[in-house]
């Protein structure tokens, strides 16, 4: 078995705050395929991260999970720019639930709180995570690397090793 560098508490940190989240796949031809997420939880024992989708708009990247099972998310905070960056395996995918339509909401308005100060109209921002809730789809895996892709002076490198 693959022993995988442990993810720092910093980093599974970034998940809690108001952040912007962006989640990639590739296809078999390795183009890759971005979508929004409009939420997100943390799984501990075992680690496990949970992002929300629209089903609609999605597809492609859906597709290719079900198909590559490797899934990379990025969590931005707008107003510091501090990213993480999580690459794992292990994706299941399923449909919304209740619990995910409300974390959906809670999100949308967390993500307006953070960037309508920012100087960004509310019907803009609150426009851009428009959903239909009961398009929502669950998708979560297994983080196997963390990345600080904060801009600045510093590299952008993995998470040390255990």
């Amino acid at each position: 078995m693959l022993a995988w560098p442990a993810i720092p508490p910093e980093h599974l940190a970034q998940l809690q705050r108001r952040v912007s989240i962006m989640v990639a796949s590739r296809d078999d031809r390795l183009v890759p395929h971005l979508v929004r997420g409009l939420g997100c939880r943390l799984q501990d024992e075992p680690l496990r991260i949970t992002v929300l989708l629209s089903a609609r708009g999605s597809e492609q990247v859906l597709d290719d999970l079900r198909c590559s099972d490797r899934i990379a998310v990025t969590f931005s905070e707008p107003s510091t720019h501090r990213t993480i960056q999580f690459k794992g395996r292990g994706v299941d995918i399923r449909p919304g639930e209740r619990a995910d339509r409300e974390l959906a909401a809670a999100y949308a308005q967390r993500l307006c709180d953070e960037i309508v100060p920012m100087g960004y109209p509310y019907p803009v921002i609150a426009g851009l995570l428009a959903h239909d809730p009961f398009q929502l789809v669950a998708v979560s895996f297994t983080p196997e690397a963390s990345f600080d892709q904060t801009p600045g002076a510093h590299p952008a490198g993995p998470s040390g090793a255990a």
